[in-house]
C-alpha cells in the first residue's frame, strides 16, 4: 500500500510535469524495516486509531457463524472489503468488511446507511449459507498478498480461482484501490 500509494500520488501530482511513460515505469520499493516503522507509527497514532474507531461505529457488527463443512479462509491480509456501491474504503457507503476470527466464525461489519435492513442483526450471531462462505473466501483469495490459510488445508476454491484468473499468481499485482 505504501509503495503503490506513493507511486499513484506521484503520477497524479506530476502528470503535467513529467512524461507519463517515465512515471508509469517507476518502481518504488521500501525496505522492510521502513515499512515496519511506518506500520508501527500508525499503530501508536491515537488520532488515526480514533478515526478508525469512529468509522467502525458507523457499521453494523454481525458475527457470521459457519455451520458448514466449508471453512473460512484467512490470509496475510485477513481484513477484506467489498463495496456494494461504487467505492471500497472502510468508511464508504455500502462497504462490507469481513474478518475471519476462526474457521467457523467471522466478524462482518456493514456500513449502516446501505444495510439499514440489517440493523436487527446488530451484535448478533447469525448462521450463514455456504454461498456466503464461498464469497468471503473468494475475497480472501483476491485480496491476499502471498498466502492463503485454511485449517483443513482445503484450497480447491483458491486453486480454481488462480486457474480462472492467472494474475492472482502475480504477487506484484495491483491491489491498491483508490476511490
Amino acid at each position: 500500500m505504501y509503495e503503490k500509494g506513493t507511486k499513484l500520488l506521484l503520477q497524479k501530482g506530476l502528470k503535467d510535469e513529467i512524461n507519463s511513460e517515465f512515471l508509469d515505469s517507476l518502481e518504488i520499493k521500501l525496505k522492510e524495516n521502513r515499512i515496519n516503522l511506518i506500520h508501527n507509527d500508525q499503530l501508536i497514532d491515537t488520532e488515526l486509531l480514533e478515526s478508525f474507531a469512529k468509522i467502525f461505529l458507523k457499521h453494523i457488527w454481525i458475527f457470521a457463524v459457519n455451520e458448514t463443512d466449508n471453512l473460512f479462509y484467512t490470509s496475510d491480509n485477513p481484513l477484506v472489503l467489498y463495496g456494494h456501491e461504487e467505492h471500497q474504503g472502510i468508511g464508504s457507503k455500502g462497504v462490507e468488511i469481513i474478518f475471519p476470527i476462526t474457521p467457523k466464525l467471522a466478524l462482518v461489519m456493514r456500513e449502516v446507511e446501505h444495510f439499514q435492513s440489517d440493523l436487527s442483526l446488530y451484535n448478533r450471531f447469525i448462521h450463514i449459507p455456504e454461498d456466503y462462505i464461498n464469497f468471503y473466501n473468494e475475497l480472501q483469495v483476491f485480496q491476499s498478498y502471498k498466502y492463503i490459510f485454511s485449517k483443513d488445508e482445503s484450497f480447491s476454491l483458491a486453486l480454481e480461482l488462480m486457474e480462472k484468473y492467472p494474475e492472482l499468481k502475480d504477487i506484484n499485482r495491483n491491489r491498491f484501490l483508490m476511490g
